[in-house]
């Protein structure tokens, strides 16, 4: 997974998302990882992986926030 700055992002948006369609970003604020960028189309992957496991049909905050 490629990492970013926050500065970075700022000033390089268009690259980093478009690295973002081909996997994961993770964006660090102050050397510590702070988000993570993803296509929506591997969202959607992940949710529905996510859904399989859980056999639960939820919107993902509410089955994050049941761990």
């Amino acid at each position: 997974m490629q990492s970013y700055t926050l500065t970075e992002v700022r000033n390089q948006h268009g690259k980093i998302f478009d690295r973002a369609k081909l996997e994961p970003v993770l964006i660090t604020k102050q050397k510590r990882p702070s988000h993570v960028i993803l296509s929506a189309e591997a969202y959607q992957k992940l949710i529905d992986h996510l859904h399989a496991l859980t056999g639960k049909d939820h919107p993902p905050e509410q089955v994050l926030d049941e761990e």
